[in-house]
């Protein structure tokens, strides 16, 4: 098996990467490709969107949103919530 890799979130792109991890946390059998096919998004895309690679689109954040059994305005609500802690502590939450 290779070795994990480490790559680090864009820091903008930090409390999305934390709210997808969240998620797929609370849904054990939820994993990025079982997101992805009921996104319709590439495992590809979905998994740069989990390691903070690319920020998504409009369209592409409503596809996320569906794949990880989250109405897009719950998914905004966690990232926001995730944003204002991460501006208050001054770095990435834990």
């Amino acid at each position: 098996m290779p070795p994990e890799r480490k790559s680090q979130p864009l820091p903008e792109h930090a409390p999305l990467v934390e709210a997808i991890k969240r998620r797929l946390d609370e849904k054990p059998k939820m994993t990025q490709a079982s997101v992805s096919r009921r996104s319709g998004l590439s495992y590809e895309l979905v998994n740069k969107y989990a390691r903070g690679q690319v920020n998504p689109s409009y369209l592409h954040f409503m596809k996320l949103a569906r794949g990880l059994e989250l109405a897009p305005k719950e998914l905004m609500r966690r990232v926001e919530e995730l944003q204002k802690a991460n501006s208050s502590t001054g770095g990435a939450s834990q």
